[in-house]
């Protein structure tokens, strides 16, 4: 029968438990950053300006009296 650890954990045990609570935070802060950058990117195309009409074509330019 296997006996159950009792007390703090050992080197493995607080290894993994690290490597979770850091993944966690890794990743709720990925999230938030991706939100605040979606948020940020709205805000961004809200606040620019239309594009501007193409400008209409130039006027053909007006003949030449012939001279003779």
């Amino acid at each position: 029968m296997m006996r159950r650890r009792v007390g703090r954990p050992g080197l493995i045990g607080a290894a993994a438990r690290t490597a979770v609570v850091t993944g966690t935070a890794t990743a709720v802060n990925r999230r938030v950053q991706s939100r605040a950058d979606a948020r940020d990117a709205d805000r961004y195309a809200a606040a620019r300006p239309d594009p501007a009409a193409p400008a209409p074509p130039a006027p053909a330019p007006a003949p030449q009296a012939a001279s003779g």
